[in-house]
Formats: structure tokens, C-alpha cells, sequence
């Protein structure tokens, strides 16, 4: 009898622990949930689902969902089984279809706006429409990972792009950020990613570490998660304080003749973009950029794919105010704000590559049509990533473009 209440009392006192330990567990999930909607309500989403990557750095989570709140609309960003923004596609290419695949950065992933209102789902759409490759059916396919410059894009073209027998590569380049991305020297905070460097007279491409940490944070198991949060949020707070401090250092030191501040700054992007290279920094970023381009254009050679360059637009560069963007142009003090769309066009017709810029054609539009093709009313309208209106320009410029030249090389109808 002994022992039959020893045992009743242990299994009494083994249920009250575990009735104890169920609550304890119970409200520490319930304050997680609580701290969770407290940070989403003040736009701190989840961290995103990062990698490490042997060739790119960083790359997302295949089939992960991200639940993004910053600049633009709310979105839950979903990726594919390859890891990028775009639905499952098969390695084989099915009969009838005349596939593009388009690598970039966040303009070409687009977390800001819904995948339906995207560059490369527009571009799709305009390209059937018109039937610029008919009677195959026009398949886009996003590449386009946020922060990537253009040697990533080069290694996601070897190592990924070309599993999926594209006819045609296009490559998005933003010059407010890709040649910073492209060089250390520029960029010495960012250790994480592939570049391609000038040593001894010849380049020479160099991989981080197999193990990345990587500013937009790594996705762990569920455990992790207070640590992730914790980080995202410190990791934001520092970012929104060094963003802050750069606007207001680059708005004062470049102002106009006459005394007001010359307006058009963006958080993120250099202004050196629109100077010819006077450092040995921007020097060996025009250098490394330019030797990149071509060691695209002969990937694509190698597997005989076309491909076409197009050069993105920057805020300012597209603004409708034109008094706005004249401000900006005389604090930049030189003749256009159009320097690497020149420069980039004379490498690409000097190594023989097709190059389309779209600045100045989008310029004319927002000018025309008094509208913005950049920015968001939660954030700073008018510059910043493409809005809706944007993407549609973009998509119906490229569109144009390459329906030009299906006409010229007489595999398309004139409408």
C-alpha cells in the first residue's frame, strides 16, 4: 500500500510540473506572439529567410515565405523551390515557349509591389500581347535577389539561370548602387559577398567564407527565433540612424549657388554615379564593372544565348519636376545626370553587347504625364524603388525594344 501511494503521489506531482511547465511554455509563446504583432505594427517584419551561398554569398531559402512591411504595399513574399520571387518552374523548357530570364536586385525582385505588377510579369503580358516571339509563348523568368550586384548576377547566371534553357538573358543594372556593390573599395562594410578584384596586373574573382552572416540575417530553426527578432530589430534601428545621418551629411555639403539645399538625394544610392571617376575608389569600381560586363557577355556567347544589358533609372533622373532635377544637376555640377547611361553605352558598343537605357525614355514619360514612377506614399514619393507605374514603364519600354528589333532581324510582324 506503500508504494501504491508513493506512486500516486510521484504520478500527482509529475502531472503538477507538467501542468506548471505547459503554462510556462503557454505564455512565453503567447508574449513571443504578443512581441511579434508589436513589431509587425511597427513594420519590423520577419527576418528575411537567408542562406549562406558557396558562389553568391547569400541566397533565400528555397520555398520560404517572407512577410514584408517596408517601403511600398504590405506582401507575403513567397520563393520558389530554386530560392527567388517567382512560381516553380520546370528544368526542361516546355515545347512552344520562348523563355527570358532577367537578373537584378530589389528592383528586379520587387518585394514593394505584388508579383502581378512586377517588370518581369508586365514584360510577359506586353511580350504576348504583341507576339513578339510568335507563335512561341513568351515565359519571363525572376532572378532578381535584393542587394546582389553584378558579379552575383554573373554566378546566379553560371550556376543557376542556365538550368533552365533561357533564349534570351537580360541583365537589370542600377547604377544608384551596382558599382558600389561591385567594389570593396566602396563598399568596405560588406565582406559577404563575391567580387571581382585587380590583382598583380590581372583580375581575379574571390569567394567569401562558406559560412555567411550576412546583414539581412540568416533563417533558423524555430528556436531561433527570439535571437532573430532581437537582431532584425537592433540591425534596423541601426540602419534607419545611418541612413538618416548619410541624407543629411550628403544634402549638406551639396547645395546650389543660390543657397537652398538641392533636393534629390536617395538614401542608399551614390552620388558619384553622376561624376566621371576622380578617386582610386570609383576608378577600380568603373574598372571591375566594365570587366564584369564583358565576362557576362562572354558567358552568354559561350552558350550562345542572346542577352541585353538595360540600365535602370535612378529618382531624380525620372522625376516630372524638371526645375527639381536641374536643382540636382548644377549640385552635381555636371553637364547631365545621364554620365553612366553615356559611359555604359560606349563599353557596350565598344565590346560589342546590346544595351538599353531606360532613364531617359522614362523621364519623358513622367515628365508628359506628370507622374511618378518612383517611391511611395509610406516613404518618400518620387524616389526609391519603382511603384506600380513604374514597372509598367519599364516593362512597355523593354517590350518595345525588343519588338524593334524581332522586327529588324525580321522574326516579328510590324504591328
Amino acid at each position: 500500500m506503500t508504494w501504491i501511494r508513493n506512486k500516486s503521489a510521484q504520478s500527482l506531482g509529475m502531472r503538477h510540473w507538467m501542468a506548471r511547465g505547459s503554462m510556462v511554455v503557454l505564455g512565453l509563446l503567447s508574449g513571443f506572439a504578443l512581441i511579434e504583432l508589436g513589431l509587425r505594427g511597427f513594420g519590423l517584419g520577419i527576418p528575411l529567410p537567408t542562406i549562406p551561398h558557396p558562389y553568391r554569398g547569400l541566397a533565400y531559402r528555397p520555398g520560404a515565405v517572407f512577410d514584408y512591411s517596408g517601403e511600398g504595399s504590405h506582401q507575403f513574399i513567397r520563393f520558389n523551390r530554386d530560392g527567388f520571387r517567382d512560381i516553380d518552374r520546370s528544368l526542361s523548357k516546355p515545347r512552344g515557349v520562348y523563355r527570358i530570364a532577367i537578373l537584378g536586385d530589389s528592383y528586379i525582385e520587387a518585394p514593394q509591389v505584388a508579383v502581378a505588377d512586377r517588370v518581369t510579369e508586365q514584360l510577359e503580358t506586353q511580350l504576348n500581347q504583341k507576339g513578339v516571339f510568335a507563335p512561341h509563348t513568351v515565359e519571363v523568368l525572376n532572378f532578381g535577389v535584393s542587394t546582389y550586384g553584378t558579379m552575383q548576377e554573373l554566378q546566379t547566371l553560371k550556376h543557376e539561370v542556365w538550368r533552365f534553357q533561357p533564349d534570351l538573358i537580360i541583365l537589370a543594372f542600377l547604377t544608384g548602387n551596382d558599382f558600389k556593390n561591385n567594389c570593396l573599395d566602396l563598399d568596405p562594410d560588406d565582406p559577404g559577398r563575391p567580387l571581382l578584384n585587380f590583382q598583380n596586373g590581372e583580375f581575379r574573382e574571390v569567394f567569401p567564407p562558406s559560412k555567411v552572416s550576412g546583414s539581412l540575417g540568416d533563417a533558423g530553426p524555430l528556436w531561433e527565433w527570439p535571437r532573430l527578432r532581437l537582431k532584425g530589430v537592433w540591425d534596423k534601428f541601426h540602419y534607419v540612424r545611418f541612413m538618416q545621418a548619410k541624407r543629411r551629411a550628403e544634402a549638406n555639403h551639396y547645395r546650389t549657388a543660390d543657397g537652398p539645399e538641392a533636393s534629390g538625394f536617395e538614401a542608399g544610392l551614390d552620388v558619384g554615379i553622376y561624376h566621371p571617376p576622380s578617386v582610386p575608389a570609383w576608378v577600380k569600381a568603373w574598372e571591375v564593372t566594365e570587366e564584369l560586363l564583358r565576362r557576362f557577355d562572354r558567358e552568354c556567347r559561350t552558350h550562345g544565348t542572346d542577352w541585353l544589358m538595360v540600365v535602370l533609372s535612378n529618382g531624380i533622373q525620372v522625376h516630372p519636376d524638371l526645375e527639381m532635377r536641374e536643382r540636382f544637376r548644377r549640385a552635381m555640377g555636371h553637364p547631365s545626370l545621364f554620365y553612366c547611361e553615356e559611359r555604359l553605352t560606349e563599353a557596350a558598343h565598344r565590346d560589342g553587347y546590346e544595351i538599353l537605357c531606360l532613364a531617359p525614355p522614362l523621364g519623358e514619360i513622367a515628365k508628359r504625364n506628370q507622374v511618378l514612377l518612383h517611391g511611395f506614399e509610406n516613404m518618400q514619393p518620387g524616389f526609391g524603388h519603382w511603384n506600380e507605374l513604374g514597372h509598367r514603364a519599364a516593362a512597355e519600354r523593354i517590350a518595345d525594344h525588343l519588338h524593334q528589333q524581332a522586327v529588324k532581324s525580321g522574326s516579328a510582324v510590324p504591328e
